[in-house]
Formats: C-alpha cells, structure tokens, sequence
C-alpha cells in the first residue's frame, strides 16, 4: 500500500467510525468540513473581524460532539494535511466524497478527476504567466469552483513554472456552502491566498472591490477567507490598489 493510500484508508476509517455513535454520514461529513474550514479562516471576514454566521455554525458543530469524537476529526485533519504535503497533485476532498459515496445525497454531484482538471489548468497557465510578467501578479478565478480542484491544478502547475503564492491570487465560486468549504480548506493547506464566495454565479456573481483584489460582498453572499490572504503581501496589495483607484476617481472629478 502506498502512502496516500494509507492517508485515504485512515481518513476513511476514522470517519467511518462515527457511524457506531449514531451521526449519520452526512451530518459527520459537513460537521468536519465546518469545523477544518473554520479553524484555518479563524471565523474572520476580510477584516479580521469575527463573522458571526460562521462562528456559531462552528459552535453547533463543535458541541454535537464528544472530547472522543473530536480526536477523530483531528485523525482526519492530520491525514488530510499530511495526504496534500505528500502529493500535492490531487483533489483529495474531492475524491474522497465521490468515494464514500456522500455526493448520492447530494444531488448526484460529480466533481472532476485531477486527471481531467490538469490539462485544463494547462491552458489557463500560460495567460496567468503572462499576468504576472505584465503587473508582477495574477489572479485565477473558477466561477463553478466545486472542490477547488482546477484551481490546484493551476497552483501546480504556476509551481512548476516558479510562480509561488505569494503572485497568483485564487478565488473561487460556487452556489453550494458544502463545495465551497472543501476548496476553503484544500486552498489554505496549500498555502493559497484568496478566498471562496458561496453564491450563485449566474445570479449573483462576484464582483471585486476597486482595489482589483478584494471581494465586494453582496446580499446573498458569503465568503471565506484562507489565511496566505492576511499577509503582508496580499493585504499591501490590495491596500495600494485601492488607493489608486481612488485616487483616478477623484482625479477625474
């Protein structure tokens, strides 16, 4: 058995436990997902303010559970983590919920395979290299973002081309929380900056600040942040931005 399978088999095994408790796969599943996602976002918005709807979401889950119970979804977490460390080429949340077959109960959802997302993300690398030779960054954007695994791949694959996180922005969309807190949390574990906005796109796509980087959050919206997005960087950005941005604006008055 090879390591990532020995990662997939523990992240199974302690999450198929919690059946002999009496929690029903689903509710295990978007219980874990609330509390890693809440965990590395810290239930702050993008202000670093506590963002009450998530944090009393991460509260009722936190007490559906026993101090056992929790230790197993830090058994998970642990091979999550380790599993993306080892093999960063994968969408492991993804594959995962096709595996346990949890995605039955969720209106048949089908998430791509990492082979198929790659050659696709091949083709949006080259216009991202060329973002970042023109303005010293670049954004990448899904606006049916799933499990986030198109925008790893071209995480991977700016890697390969010596473009680190620290100049390509992720954002990703999508209309389900389920699907959103999967690619908040695969995002953040591989060092990521950016964010993912639950909405529906067709009718409520995102659109950004004037800073060019930021979200501007409509009714309707909620976003998650990961937390390369709080550094220096990205906030210096996004602040320098926005200060040209009105600085034209009132220039043409």
């Amino acid at each position: 058995m090879s390591l990532a399978e020995e990662y997939s088999k523990d992240f199974r095994k302690n999450f198929s436990s919690f059946g002999a408790y009496g929690h029903s796969p689903w509710q295990v599943w978007e219980d874990f997902l609330t509390l890693a996602s809440g965990t590395l976002c810290g239930c702050f918005d993008q202000y670093g303010r506590y963002d009450d709807p998530k944090l009393n979401e991460f509260k009722v889950a936190l007490e559906r559970y026993t101090d056992d119970e929790l230790l197993k979804f830090d058994n998970m977490f642990e091979a999550m983590k380790d599993s993306l460390e080892h093999n960063p080429e994968q969408d492991f949340l993804g594959e995962i919920f096709m595996e346990l077959g949890i995605s039955d109960k969720w209106k048949g959802q089908f998430f791509t395979p990492y082979c198929l997302a790659k050659p696709m993300a091949m083709l949006t690398v080259q216009q991202a290299a060329e973002g970042v030779e023109k303005r010293e960054w670049c954004a990448v954007t899904d606006p049916a973002c799933g499990a986030g695994v198109t925008l790893l791949a071209v995480r991977n694959e700016l890697q390969h081309l010596h473009i680190g996180t620290d100049r390509a922005l992720f954002v990703g969309q999508d209309i389900s929380t389920t699907a959103c807190k999967m690619c908040h949390i695969q995002l953040s574990l591989m060092g990521c900056a950016g964010y993912v906005v639950c909405a529906d796109t067709l009718q409520n796509p995102l659109v950004k600040s004037p800073d060019g980087i930021s979200p501007a959050l409509k009714e309707g919206q909620t976003a998650r942040f990961t937390p390369a997005w709080f550094t220096e960087v990205w906030q210096g950005r996004a602040a320098v931005r926005y200060m040209e941005a009105t600085w034209k604006t009132s220039s043409k008055k």
